[in-house]
């Protein structure tokens, strides 16, 4: 099930929004297993109600900003 989920939801969302700079040093290392990747999807306010979520992303160059509170 741990690889499932490595190749399924988090490698798909990363092959397609991702800029490029960031698909070439993730992927190959999560392919590699040098990495792993997870998905965290409550909030103090919302639970699991995705709908409701407040935590926001922006991407700058090759970083990812990550502006919000998780469980």
């Amino acid at each position: 099930m741990a690889v499932m989920g490595e190749v399924g939801v988090q490698t798909r969302i990363i092959s397609t929004y991702a800029p490029e700079s960031i698909k070439k040093r993730i992927l190959p290392a999560v392919s590699s297993g040098n990495c792993m990747l997870a998905v965290c999807m409550t909030e103090p306010h919302a639970g699991t109600d995705v709908g409701n979520f407040k935590t926001d992303t922006r991407v700058e160059g090759n970083k990812i900003y990550l502006k919000g509170v998780k469980r």
